[in-house]
């Protein structure tokens, strides 16, 4: 299948990232949040070859005092 934003692009649809929803990281502002097919949120982050992919956000849960 193709990416909703990137007509040139291909994903498989196992992915749990929102590239499993068609939404390729490539295309997004670095920073740009989404929910993941996996219902968990990622973020578009810059890696150290330059290309932009999506990383999970690890919530972190605060303890009620």
């Amino acid at each position: 299948m193709f990416c909703k934003n990137d007509k040139t692009k291909k994903y498989k649809g196992t992915e749990p990232s929102p590239k499993g929803l068609g939404h390729c990281a490539h295309t997004e502002k670095e920073g740009k949040k989404r929910r993941g097919k996996d219902g968990n949120y990622w973020i578009v982050k810059k890696v150290s070859n330059g290309s932009l992919r999506w990383v999970k956000v690890k919530q972190i849960k605060k303890e009620l005092t």
